[in-house]
């Protein structure tokens, strides 16, 4: 019970950000292939951010936090992406493409860059049986974290508002997560 509350604890506390960026991506995806896009690269980025944790709880956090606040250049460098190659609308004025698997992926690993420092404390004296009720305690709140990012991104207000203004608001997000991540990792 100790271990299931603290996967809960641990992933609420360090993914509570993840849901806005989410929500902007699901209000962003055209069609059911978009949606998965996201979902799974969400999936992938939290499985990456768990099986990095692992071995440096068990290495007591060997890796120095000044390398993870280089994790900040990715999402800078998609919100640049988005500014510099910004995507063609169809006719319907609706955007195709999108991030893919892979960039979501890298966008929740940047964003989850501080989430490591969590997970290597809390996980730091964690048995077999702890990792695997943990990684069933993060799969479920991964698809809890989707769900909800998408019934808010799906609705015609949000959609309305980021539809209208992702030109200026996604980049912004971004680049701002970005430079936040690698500040507050590199300089404090």
């Amino acid at each position: 019970m100790k271990t299931l509350l603290a996967g809960i604890l641990s992933f609420v506390a360090t993914n509570l950000d993840d849901v806005l960026i989410l929500m902007m991506l699901f209000a962003q995806a055209v069609g059911a292939r978009a949606r998965l896009r996201i979902t799974l690269g969400q999936y992938l980025g939290i499985f990456i951010l768990f099986a990095v944790s692992i071995p440096l709880a068990l290495g007591a956090g060997l890796l120095p936090q000044r390398f993870i606040g280089l994790l900040g250049l990715i999402p800078i460098a998609l919100g640049l992406r988005v500014v510099l190659f910004p995507e063609k609308d169809d006719d319907d004025g609706e955007t195709r493409g999108g991030l893919g698997v892979l960039g979501v992926a890298l966008l929740t690993v940047a964003n989850g860059a501080d989430n490591i420092g969590v997970y290597v404390s809390v996980f730091s004296g964690f048995g077999a049986l702890d990792f695997l009720i943990t990684a069933v305690v993060f799969a479920v709140m991964t698809g809890v974290w989707c769900a909800f990012a998408y019934w808010i991104g799906a609705s015609t207000l949000v959609r309305g508002i980021i539809g209208r203004y992702k030109r200026i608001l996604v980049p912004i997000v971004l680049i701002g997560l970005g430079v936040m991540i690698f500040v507050s990792n590199w300089f404090f």
